[in-house]
């Protein structure tokens, strides 16, 4: 088995505008902070899961492999270029290129560089 690293999690909070708009400033950040709090608790419990998981898997006999950075970036060089092209295909290659844009955002942000 190869494990991919790939957690996905979404995490929605929902509040009309007209009842957002009506809190304070203060309560106004008050939301979003607890918003970003949560996603962060969110995300470290299913990393944590995943790897209880993969143990799980490891003590039953099965064999498994994580790939290592190198193995990593020879499969991104490998697929990205040609998943791009297909869902700049099936949406617009502008909103690929503002998708691939936030991601840099991101990684700056979540790895402090």
């Amino acid at each position: 088995m190869t494990v991919n690293e790939h957690v996905y999690g979404m995490h929605l909070y929902l509040m009309s505008d007209a009842a957002f708009q009506k809190l304070t400033p203060d309560q106004r950040q008050i939301i979003l902070d607890g918003a970003k709090v949560h996603t962060a608790v969110a995300n470290a419990a299913k990393a944590i899961e995943s790897v209880e998981a993969v143990g799980k898997i490891r003590d039953t006999g099965v064999k498994v492999h994580v790939s290592t950075p190198s193995e990593k970036e020879a499969f991104r060089k490998s697929t990205q270029g040609p998943v791009i092209e297909f869902i700049a295909s099936q949406t617009s290659k502008e909103l690929v290129d503002r998708l691939l844009a936030a991601i840099e955002v991101s990684k700056k942000k979540v790895y402090q560089n």
